[in-house]
């Protein structure tokens, strides 16, 4: 029995081949490999991080770091993987990068009909906020902000 074996780590542009497949399956207007290369070398306000299991990427997610907010800008799991966790962690790990740079909240747009996406951001108590109307040029669906609260306490 195979037992797996999960962890994330800082994304590198060696990570973008086993992306671009996760990317071009989960979005419908997904990042090309210079978006993922801009964000992973010269981005200095980004962090990026990719999951894996058994050393294999099986999922991403990427954030910048803007004043004190940390906007989540993609996060994506394997298909086949999906429902088990992943993204889960994939969000914990990036929120907890955020509180260790004292950044204060996190926010977000969802497709307002990604219904699995929005169900784990308020698993993690994002709370929505707003809406932007006709966002994606792609479909002309709306965009749902969502907001959490980050800020880590002075003890």
């Amino acid at each position: 029995m195979l037992i797996e074996e999960f962890k994330i780590r800082e994304m590198t542009d060696e990570d973008i081949d086993a992306i671009l497949l996760i990317e071009k399956d989960s979005f419908k207007s997904p990042w090309n490999r210079n978006h993922f290369l801009f964000e992973i070398k010269s981005n200095s306000l980004s962090i990026n991080g990719v999951g894996l299991l058994n050393n294999a990427v099986i999922g991403y997610v990427m954030a910048w770091t803007i004043m004190n907010e940390l906007h989540i800008n993609n996060i994506a799991v394997r298909k086949d993987l999906r429902e088990r966790g992943f993204g889960t962690q994939l969000l914990s790990w990036i929120l907890k990068k955020g509180m260790e740079k004292r950044i204060e909240c996190a926010m977000l747009e969802v497709r307002e009909n990604n219904i699995s996406a929005i169900n784990l951001y308020k698993k993690l108590g994002f709370i929505e906020c707003g809406r932007r109307k006709k966002y994606y040029a792609d479909d002309g669906s709306d965009a749902i902000l969502f907001y959490k609260d980050i800020k880590v306490d002075k003890i």
